[in-house]
């Protein structure tokens, strides 16, 4: 955490600088009404080297996002409603998909970078803070989630399989039960909260799955993720 010109900036530093593969950074905002927002994601995990994607919510529902050029395209969000964004980096083939609610609303050539004059094909880190063209902030960030070990070739997408965690918060013990799966082959993955496989189990099965975990984990926030192809879900779990 840093404060630069009056304002607080949110640092996130990730494992390392990624330069192949495909990752893929999520988190929701929740922004109060007649308040602004800001995030960005940057070439290093020092900050400042490198502005990759930023965007940028304006107080009313609206904003405009930096990717392969200043104000590539407009957004459109509601206030005081979570907000789920979702930024697909392909670094081998350098491209990169802005996802808001699901919906796809830009691509461009990563190593262009936010405003356009190339950067090197990497990810670092992402910030958080205040759209200073607002007075104050007042928003909130959840499920903030890097996932780094998806294949080159894959495209990442979502499903809704009928996935409860229990007890949640839990200490370590919990059971996860999946209902209705259709028949196929799963990875049911723990993770930390940057994307870190803690396990990693293959399913072959149909219909109902209950799992039970017994781990010892340090306090914070982790994720189940069920793998199924190309498609992924998560359900976050908070040991204390």
């Amino acid at each position: 955490i840093d404060n630069n010109n009056g304002h607080t900036n949110l640092y996130l530093p990730f494992p390392q600088d990624y330069t192949s593969g495909i990752k893929e950074f999520s988190l929701k905002m929740y922004i109060v009404s007649g308040y602004g927002a800001y995030f960005s994601l940057q070439q290093s995990s020092v900050p400042g080297l490198g502005w990759m994607f930023e965007i940028y919510f304006d107080n009313a529902g609206s904003g405009s996002i930096n990717a392969g050029g200043i104000n590539a395209a407009t957004v459109s969000y509601t206030p005081d409603t979570w907000t789920d964004i979702r930024i697909k980096i392909d670094l081998t083939n350098d491209s990169a998909e802005l996802f808001i609610d699901s919906n796809s609303i830009y691509t461009w050539q990563w190593s262009l970078g936010g405003d356009g004059s190339g950067y090197a094909d990497a990810i670092g880190g992402a910030q958080i803070a205040e759209n200073m063209a607002y007075s104050g902030e007042d928003f909130y960030v959840d499920d903030v989630l890097l996932t780094s070990d998806f294949g080159t070739n894959a495209t990442v997408e979502t499903f809704n399989p009928d996935i409860f965690v229990s007890p949640n918060p839990s200490n370590g013990q919990f059971n996860v039960m999946i209902n209705d799966l259709p028949a196929g082959n799963y990875q049911l993955q723990f993770v930390d909260v940057l994307g870190r496989i803690i396990s990693n189990e293959t399913l072959n099965t149909s219909g109902s799955v209950i799992k039970n975990f017994d781990r010892g984990l340090g306090d914070g926030i982790y994720y189940v993720r069920l793998i199924n192809g190309n498609k992924a879900t998560t359900k976050k779990i908070v040991v204390n």
